[in-house]
């Protein structure tokens, strides 16, 4: 796809975010082998289980990073919200077919 800048000599916005992606790319890369190594899909998913199963009183946000991160937490720390719902619906659907 070619795009032509309104502009002589000025690049379009696409080609701009093209060229910044291509020089984030190799911390893209890190970051993409870091969640497959520390297998933060399976965790979230493991997560998201548990709460389903035994609900928001079993997630304890001292012990899971990903559960501070995905919950509402009240002053005492507990977690007071599952704002995974958002990933279980896709992986629902996936599941169900």
């Amino acid at each position: 796809m070619v795009v032509l800048s309104s502009h002589p000599g000025q690049s379009s916005s696409d080609e701009r975010a093209q060229n910044g992606a291509a020089r984030r790319e190799p911390e893209y890369d890190s970051l993409f082998q870091r969640f497959e190594n520390d297998e933060v899909l399976a965790r979230l998913k493991a997560l998201d289980a548990r709460a389903q199963r035994k609900g928001i009183k079993s997630l304890d946000p001292s012990k899971n990073a990903l559960i501070r991160l995905g919950t509402e937490i009240d002053d005492q720390g507990r977690v007071t919200k599952n704002s995974y719902g958002v990933f279980h619906l896709s992986w629902r659907a996936e599941r169900d077919g």
